[in-house]
C-alpha cells in the first residue's frame, strides 16, 4: 500500500550557542539579582534584567540571534523590528520544578541557559479521548525536550506550553528568560488589514 504521511503546521524551536562567556561584570550582576518565589522555583524581582547597562553587550548578542529566528523562520514582509519586551532570571534549585505555562502578549519567547539542563515542551490536547502509544514519533507524542548545554539559547513561539521537570543537580539550574514583540508597521493600508505599532 502506498502511503504518504505529511507534516503541516509544524513549530519552530531554535537552538544556538552565543560564542562567548559571559563576562564577570555581567556575572556579578546577575548574581546580585534579588529573587522572589514563582510557583515552585524562583524569579527575578526585576523583569527587565536585559535593560541593565552591566548586560548591554550580552543583550546584542541574545538580539543577533533573535534577528536570525525572525529571518529564517519568520521571514517577514512587513517593516518590523523585533525587541525584548521583558527578560528575568530564573533560579530551580534541587527538587524545585518549572510549572507548564505559555507566555501571553509575546511573539517570541527565549532562554539562555547559564548552566546545563532540559526544557520540555507540551502539546495541548483534548484529553477526553486517550489512546495509549506503543510507539511514540512526531506525530503522535503529547511532550518534547530539549537539552541544553551552558551558553545555548532557545527561540520559540510564545504561545507553545513548556515546563522544567523536578530537578535532581546539587547546582542550582540557572536560566535568563525574554520575551519577544515587533514594532512598525504590519499589514496593508489597501487590504484594511493596516497595524502600526
Amino acid at each position: 500500500m502506498k502511503v504518504e504521511i505529511k507534516g503541516l503546521f509544524p513549530t519552530p524551536v531554535y537552538k544556538s550557542t552565543v560564542e562567548r562567556k559571559l563576562t564577570n561584570k555581567e556575572l556579578k550582576y546577575i548574581d546580585s539579582l534579588d529573587m522572589i518565589h514563582n510557583e515552585f522555583n524562583l524569579t527575578s524581582d526585576n523583569t527587565y534584567i536585559l535593560e541593565n547597562p552591566s548586560l548591554k553587550n550580552f543583550k546584542k548578542n541574545i538580539q543577533e540571534h533573535i534577528k536570525e529566528y525572525f529571518n529564517k523562520v519568520i521571514c517577514p514582509a512587513d517593516n518590523i523590528t523585533p525587541y525584548i519586551t521583558q527578560s528575568w532570571l530564573n533560579i530551580t534549585n534541587k527538587g524545585s520544578k518549572h510549572h507548564k505555562h505559555r507566555h501571553p502578549n509575546s511573539i517570541v519567547s527565549g532562554v539562555f541557559y547559564l548552566s546545563k539542563d532540559t526544557l520540555w515542551f507540551s502539546k495541548e490536547i483534548d484529553t477526553s479521548i486517550q489512546i495509549d502509544k506503543k510507539t511514540f514519533h512526531v506525530f503522535n507524542s503529547d511532550t518534547f525536550f530539549e537539552p541544553v548545554e551552558e551558553n545555548q539559547i532557545l527561540l520559540f513561539p510564545s504561545n507553545l506550553t513548556h515546563f522544567v521537570k523536578q530537578y535532581k543537580e546539587t547546582k542550582p539550574r540557572k536560566s535568563i528568560a525574554f520575551n519577544i514583540f515587533v514594532k512598525g508597521l504590519l499589514g496593508s493600508k489597501t487590504r484594511t488589514t493596516e497595524l502600526k505599532i
